[in-house]
């Protein structure tokens, strides 16, 4: 299948604890990537792209999408990434492709048309866990809409309001109703002091 930036970049979250390899590394499916530290989970879908479209390389290889599940190592993932030609003519190009699979060995390829990179990466031997359970939606519940950037900029405050490396954020939470959708409040105390914060549902 194809995978974009947005599809490797989740490297970002893996796990640095080598206690369990298999959460070091980005989780590679046909539809999809996911990647956990145990705290922290993200799942990508991959690009709505045709597969057929991707041009053949030189070497006569094409891509797959008949390959079995595999981890790739966070490192790995952000190398990758870093191959993908960006601001192409041809917008297929800025993604990589998987085009080979042995025996524990992937094969991942980008290319600009003039040259490809092909890579060949060992996979991390493990059970990735099973995250499909975590993210299904039961029960009831209310959606918010927020915006990233404003949630970034009080979380990034909250971690410099301490020196303590462990800060965590207090978020208490009332729902009105779906007409009347109360705003998400962060609180988080340090050396006496107590900060707080709201942040304003977007309007659908």
């Amino acid at each position: 299948m194809i995978y974009n930036k947005h599809n490797l970049s989740i490297a970002n979250f893996c796990s640095k604890n080598q206690m369990k390899p298999e959460l070091t590394g980005v989780f590679i499916e046909a539809d999809k990537t996911s990647a956990t530290d145990s705290f922290i989970l993200i799942q990508v879908s991959t690009p709505k792209i045709d597969i057929a479209d991707f041009p053949t390389l030189p070497s006569g290889q094409k891509p797959k999408s008949n390959f079995q599940p595999f981890i790739l190592p966070a490192n790995k993932a952000q190398e990758i990434e870093k191959n993908i030609p960006v601001k192409q003519s041809l917008l297929i190009l800025e993604n990589a492709v998987v085009i080979g699979q042995k025996k524990g060995v992937v094969e991942i390829a980008t290319t600009d048309l003039e040259e490809a990179k092909i890579a060949q990466i060992h996979a991390i031997e493990g059970k990735y866990p099973e995250v499909k359970e975590i993210l299904a939606e039961k029960g009831k519940y209310i959606e918010i809409i927020l915006n990233p950037a404003f949630l970034a900029k009080i979380a990034n405050y909250f971690k410099d309001f301490s020196k303590n490396p462990n800060i965590t954020m207090k978020v208490p939470f009332s729902p009105y109703g779906e007409k009347n959708t109360p705003p998400i409040k962060f609180e988080a105390e340090n050396d006496g002091q107590t900060a707080i914060a709201l942040l304003m549902p977007c309007q659908k």
